[in-house]
């Protein structure tokens, strides 16, 4: 009886010792700081487009006038043309700058507020197309848009009208290349 009780204090006494030990080192590592030496780089993967430097307008008949310059955002141009003329045109110059680091897809060109006169009208640019690939830091300048009125309106009278255009917007839509 008497090693029985000298076994059940001699296990109870290391219980308490490997006990007090144990929580002394999860009070130590919960209350440490965690500190590692060294430098880490992260490369953030991104494109920051524009279209910017809008300028040169350019018109196949003096009485064409953008009614204000053309004004650009990140990926549109807004603008309004009056006394556009048959068989003559509007242009103007923008480049396209690719700030970021990696390389985008021109996935969509577009002209809005045109729909009244869709059938009379056409666009184009040159220099870009839907499908271009423009590289990081890369810019593509002197891009011409030219707006044309190809099939005549007539008044009443068989008269030719010239036309106003009011809140026109050239948008360019961008993709991440893969």
């Amino acid at each position: 009886m008497k090693k029985n009780r000298s076994r059940i204090k001699i296990i109870t006494i290391l219980s308490i010792i490997v006990s007090i030990i144990s929580l002394g080192y999860s009070y130590s590592v919960y209350n440490s700081n965690n500190e590692s030496s060294g430098i880490a780089t992260i490369v953030e993967n991104v494109y920051d487009i524009k279209i910017e430097n809008i300028n040169s307008e350019k018109t196949s008949n003096e009485d064409i006038a953008f009614k204000e310059k053309p004004v650009s955002t990140y990926n549109e141009v807004f603008f309004s043309i009056t006394n556009l003329s048959y068989e003559n045109s509007i242009s103007y110059k923008f480049d396209i700058t690719n700030s970021g680091n990696i390389d985008i897809l021109i996935d969509n060109i577009e002209l809005e507020g045109i729909e009244e006169y869709k059938d009379n009208i056409s666009f184009s640019i040159d220099n870009i197309n839907k499908g271009d690939i423009i590289k990081g830091e890369e810019q593509k300048k002197n891009n011409t848009f030219t707006l044309s009125y190809n099939n005549p309106i007539y008044d009443k009278n068989k008269n030719l009208i010239a036309i106003d255009l009011n809140d026109l917007k050239l948008k360019i839509s961008f993709k991440q290349n893969k």
